[in-house]
């Protein structure tokens, strides 16, 4: 589940994000900045638009520690900017992870000082700005139900997340050698189990 906000130049996506970390598992709410591209109109004025989400430019992580108490955003992070598609690295904010919803209003209230200069240079952010300020109430209330403590079961995050299911074994291969921590869309042994059969096939194949 992906709940945008297209505007001229710029769309706000949101949604419910997992991850396997080095040592435990986090999830949250995920709020990507990204560009949209102008287009040539097609057909005539009643006619159905192309609309695309193109790249990201910024992206906010209200994560929690999977397990901890619900709400304690203990790896609340932000990426400022993008090299293509891949992020860079995490930056750390103490009044993000005590204020995540005043953080991200701030954020959203200035788009100009939120995205870096080439982004701002293909934006129409004059414009932008105030639709989101207007619409603002409503793009926090999503947020809101995309937060880890809205996530109270495997069940709920694996009906948010299911449309990038299959980056799950990636990440166990990565970072799960053995069966550990909980994965809260679904049952963790089940992804070891996969993990797992691939290592043997690898061993016995070298």
């Amino acid at each position: 589940m992906q709940t945008v906000f297209a505007y001229r130049s710029i769309a706000i996506v949101v949604r419910h994000w997992f991850e396997i970390a080095p040592q435990d598992e986090e999830h949250g709410c995920r709020v990507e900045l990204r560009s949209v591209p102008r287009l040539v109109h097609r057909g005539t004025e009643s006619a159905s638009q192309m609309l695309i989400i193109d790249r990201a430019l910024w992206r906010a992580d209200l994560f929690d520690v999977v397990g901890g108490e619900p709400g304690n955003f203990r790896r609340a992070h932000y990426h400022p900017s993008f090299a293509y598609t891949e992020p860079t690295d995490r930056v750390w904010d103490q009044r993000l992870t005590n204020d995540p919803m005043g953080w991200i209003v701030d954020r959203l209230q200035n788009l100009a000082g939120t995205v870096d200069d080439q982004a701002k240079a293909e934006l129409d952010l004059d414009s932008d700005q105030h639709a989101v300020r207007r619409d603002l109430e409503q793009i926090t209330r999503v947020i809101s139900l995309r937060l880890g403590d809205a996530c109270p079961s495997p069940q709920a995050c694996l009906s948010q997340t299911s449309d990038v299911r299959y980056v799950v074994p990636a990440m166990f291969a990565q970072y799960r050698r053995v069966r550990h921590g909980i994965d809260p869309r679904d049952d963790a042994s089940s992804w070891a189990g996969v993990v797992s059969r691939r290592d043997l096939t690898l061993l016995a194949e070298g």
